[in-house]
């Protein structure tokens, strides 16, 4: 995941490619704007990270906690994380198709 953390942190920490690559702004913009504030353009990858990471981390503990449900609530947890996946990359390409996130 660390590749995914260092591209997402170039806009935020200096270095010589914060300047060039802008992952929150729609690949049109790139170059023609100067991005001064916050941006949802960029978030499904993050999104989806932590998404999963969050899975993870829940899953490791619920398996040292050992109960009968356990199973069950893992792979219940898997399906809402490949629902929340799917909906970060749904609300992506709503934003470069310049569409309200749910319209098709």
């Amino acid at each position: 995941m660390r590749p995914y953390y260092r591209m997402a942190s170039h806009s935020t920490h200096a270095n010589p490619k914060g300047v060039t690559f802008i992952p929150d702004l729609l690949p049109e913009d790139r170059g023609a704007v100067f991005l001064t504030g916050s941006s949802p353009a960029g978030l499904a990858d993050p999104g989806q990270s932590v998404v999963i990471t969050l899975t993870w981390v829940t899953a490791s503990v619920l398996v040292s906690k050992r109960g009968e449900a356990t199973a069950l609530i893992i792979f219940a947890m898997g399906d809402l994380r490949d629902e929340a996946c799917e909906a970060y990359i749904e609300a992506h390409r709503a934003l470069e198709e310049h569409r309200p996130v749910g319209s098709g």
